[in-house]
C-alpha cells in the first residue's frame, strides 16, 4: 500500500483481488497491458491511462480519486514505475491506493545461467586494439 495511515497498510494478495472493483492507472507505454494483467487476475477495472513517464502532482490524485469515489472502486492499483513517483506525497487512506509487484522465480537457475553463458559465447567477438 502506498501512503496512508502506516499503521493500518495492508497489502493485497492476489486471493484479493478476483471480484474486487479498482481504479487502475498507469504512465507507461502500453497502459492496457497493465489493466488486461488486472483483468486476468479478476479484477473489475476502470482504466485511467496517462501519457508514458507521467510526472503526477496533487490535481491528478484528485482527479483519479474522485473518478475511484464516482466509480465504487474499493482500491485503486497502479503499477511499480508509477507508484514511485507518489512516495513524497500526502495520500489519504481511502481508496487505499496500491501498486501492483511482480517477482520471477527460477527453477532452473543453472541451466538459464548455462543458456546465457553460451549465447554470450557465440555472440561475442574480441577484436584486437590497433
Amino acid at each position: 500500500r502506498i501512503g496512508g495511515n502506516e499503521d493500518e497498510s495492508t497489502d493485497l494478495d492476489l486471493g484479493d483481488l478476483p471480484g474486487l472493483k479498482v481504479l487502475a492507472f498507469a504512465g507507461i507505454a502500453k497502459p492496457e497491458n497493465f489493466f488486461e494483467t488486472l483483468r486476468s487476475l479478476g479484477c473489475e477495472v476502470v482504466g485511467k491511462s496517462f501519457n508514458d513517464h507521467q510526472n503526477y502532482d496533487y490535481r491528478d490524485i484528485a482527479r483519479l480519486l474522485d473518478t475511484a469515489m464516482e466509480e465504487k472502486a474499493e482500491a485503486v492499483i497502479t503499477t511499480a514505475k508509477d507508484a514511485v513517483k507518489l512516495l513524497d506525497m500526502t495520500l489519504p487512506d481511502e481508496p487505499p491506493i496500491y501498486m501492483l509487484t511482480q517477482t520471477v522465480q527460477m527453477d532452473e537457475i543453472e541451466s538459464f545461467q548455462e543458456l546465457i553463458t553460451d549465447s554470450l559465447r557465440k555472440n561475442s567477438a574480441l577484436t584486437p586494439l590497433p
